[in-house]
């Protein structure tokens, strides 16, 4: 697998809900939701989105985040298929449009923030208030988001294939890029009604089963190999 590098989104994949929806539904006043709808119905960006939305949050504490944190719960066999990808010395990053404050605090709680890369935007909290910035935010990015996953993976894959691994929205451009890709709930609904070719998953175990059948080192086990569905 030296040839490949991994591409990871965080909401939604790694963990087992959407970190930030459930956060926003927690928290935030109920216009979160109509501003949800704009976004998904593509009348604004995801930047102007998460902002608007982090807007609707009257006051929060730390207390009150880290507690959240808390009860973050990852895929059970996440860091089963971090080995397999250590063992082979392939390296992922996590290409994420939400916040790096729930996803550095959530991977150091189960231990592994070091193993991983992480591009996302960024949390601040100022006095009660969540104050969000874009670090990787393109202007020409088709989709206006946060973080353009596009132009974070075309300037690390260099000459590797790129295995990438989504579930949602977000997710839609840089699955375009990807050599193996890896989808679930509405990326797969999508990329099936698309005719785009992908490997449909429901947890880490699917893929980490995968891997080992068909890029591993056992090219004898390949009768054993997990498809899922390929369209």
């Amino acid at each position: 697998m030296d040839n490949i590098t991994v591409f990871c989104d965080f909401d939604g994949t790694i963990t087992k809900n959407d970190t930030v929806d459930h956060f926003l539904s927690l928290f935030a006043d109920e216009n979160w939701l109509n501003i949800e709808e704009s976004w998904k119905n593509g009348e604004i960006g995801s930047k102007e989105c998460l902002t608007k939305q982090l807007d609707c949050i009257n006051h929060i504490s730390e207390s009150q985040l880290n507690e959240f944190i808390d009860n973050i719960e990852i895929d059970n066999s996440f860091i089963n298929f971090l080995e397999i990808l250590n063992q082979n010395k392939t390296d992922i990053y996590i290409v994420s449009d939400g916040f790096d404050f729930f996803i550095h605090n959530t991977l150091k709680k189960y231990g592994i923030n070091n193993f991983v890369e992480i591009f996302s935007n960024k949390l601040n909290l100022n006095k009660g208030k969540l104050i969000p910035s874009f670090p990787f935010h393109e202007t020409y990015c088709k989709k206006n988001s946060g973080l353009c996953k596009c132009e974070v993976i075309n300037k690390i894959k260099k000459e590797k294939k790129v295995l990438y691994i989504g579930d949602g929205t977000s997710d839609i451009c840089a699955a375009s890029l990807a050599d193996i890709l890896f989808a679930k709930d509405s990326l797969a609904e999508y990329c099936t009604e698309n005719n785009i070719n992908h490997i449909k998953f429901e947890t880490f175990k699917d893929i980490c089963e995968y891997l080992h059948f068909n890029i591993g080192e056992s090219p004898s086990d390949n009768n054993k190999m997990l498809v899922g569905s390929r369209n």
